[in-house]
């Protein structure tokens, strides 16, 4: 490539656009290639348990640039023609998130899916606009607010200043949460702000996800009636996969055990954690510990698919 100072001003401008016309068409083939990723479940097989997490650690994307692009490529599934929009440049990243983002809200106020032919009007409707004129074109069509963004701020002790803002029944039920912790904050930190009630709710929400706090819910009556007995009768085929089994072998495993045959990568997710059978019961798997493990929800599921389709060859 010549050096830049030495092409023209036609020359240059030329060249750039070339080169932006190839940086479309590149996102376009990304998409693509993530689309049938997700469409084969590869990263499933490859041992991560999200198809964010396979773009964030073997690509090196940032876990929003991940989000926006797996956004994208689902859009595209329902959406084929957005590929000339991507290509033309009438569409880019950032209006598909706007109007993906929009789609989740308008389904969250009226609780019905939106439709495969209104999303393919949506993006006929903000080709070629601006950021704010989309915001204000997918709010009119959706009759949903315009979108007020979180501004962060990073401060120079590494503090970080969020400034947000929250509807009425949001503030609301922060206040509430704010009563209820009253007791709490002024025995531990006399620090009434807002700050200090998203720490509380934070710690909270976190110790409940615990490995210890998320088996909480086993029946104490079973469990005192499985501890009279020996507990080599774990390893016996049992009728039904009891809540202490289950406890003990999330006690055991802790993260998703799936492992990828032919690197294997073992997942590590410890996200909706379930018992899963190595064997499957379909084809005489017991409840014995030895043929029970920890899968994540999705890499249960994707198990699952797989077992069923030798299951009926």
């Amino acid at each position: 490539m010549k050096k830049l100072f030495t092409l023209s001003d036609s020359e240059l401008e030329l060249s750039l656009d070339m080169h932006v016309k190839q940086e479309r068409g590149i996102l376009h083939i990304i998409l693509e290639h993530i689309k049938e990723v997700s469409r084969r479940e590869l990263h499933l097989a490859r041992g991560y348990g999200s198809l964010k997490d396979y773009l964030v650690k073997v690509f090196g994307y940032s876990e929003r640039a991940a989000y926006r692009r797996i956004e994208a490529a689902n859009l595209l599934k329902q959406v084929p023609t957005l590929v000339e929009n991507i290509k033309n440049g009438s569409i880019d990243i950032t209006k598909i998130e706007e109007l993906t983002r929009a789609v989740k809200e308008k389904e969250r106020v009226s609780g019905e899916k939106v439709t495969a032919l209104l999303k393919s009007e949506l993006v006929a409707r903000i080709s070629g606009k601006t950021s704010m004129e989309t915001q204000k074109e997918l709010a009119q069509v959706l009759d949903i607010k315009v979108k007020e963004y979180d501004i962060k701020k990073i401060q120079k002790d590494e503090s970080v200043r969020v400034e947000f803002t929250l509807t009425r029944e949001q503030y609301e039920k922060v206040q509430k949460c704010q009563d209820l912790a009253a007791h709490k904050i002024q025995q531990e930190r006399m620090d009434f702000s807002f700050a200090s009630v998203v720490e509380i709710l934070a710690d909270t929400y976190l110790a409940g996800k615990t490995h210890s706090s998320s088996r909480q819910a086993n029946s104490s009556n079973i469990e005192k009636e499985e501890e009279q007995q020996p507990s080599a009768s774990l390893e016996r085929v049992n009728k039904t996969l009891t809540p202490k089994t289950k406890k003990e072998v999330l006690n055991r495993d802790q993260c998703c055990q799936y492992r990828d045959l032919k690197t294997g990568k073992i997942c590590g997710s410890t996200f909706a954690l379930q018992v899963d059978h190595k064997t499957s019961q379909w084809a005489n798997g017991s409840h014995a510990l030895s043929n029970l493990q920890v899968l994540c929800a999705n890499h249960n599921r994707y198990k699952y698919r797989q077992e069923s389709q030798l299951q009926f060859l």
